[in-house]
C-alpha cells in the first residue's frame, strides 16, 4: 500500500493500482486496499471499476464509511 501511495503521489495512477492490487493478493480482505483503488480508478476516469472496489469493500464491512462515501461519489 505504501508503494501505491508514492506512485499515485508521483501522478501514475495505473501504478498505484497495480501495486493495491498486489496487495490484494496477499490479503483480499484487505478494504482500506479495496477503497483506495476505488479512489484511484475514480481519479483515472473508470467510474464502473471504482463502483465494484467499492462494493465488494462493503460485502466486507458493510458500515465502512470510507466505502459509503466512494460509492456515493462513484455513482453521481
Amino acid at each position: 500500500v505504501g508503494l501505491s501511495n508514492i506512485w499515485d503521489s508521483r501522478g501514475d495512477g495505473e501504478l498505484a493500482m497495480a501495486e493495491l492490487k498486489s496487495a490484494l493478493n496477499i490479503n483480499p480482505q484487505y478494504a482500506p486496499a479495496r477503497n483506495q483503488l476505488g479512489r484511484l480508478a475514480l481519479m483515472v476516469d473508470k467510474p464502473d471499476q471504482a463502483v465494484n472496489y467499492y462494493q465488494e469493500s462493503l460485502k466486507i464491512n458493510p458500515q465502512d464509511p470510507d466505502a459509503l462515501n466512494g460509492l456515493s461519489q462513484a455513482l453521481t
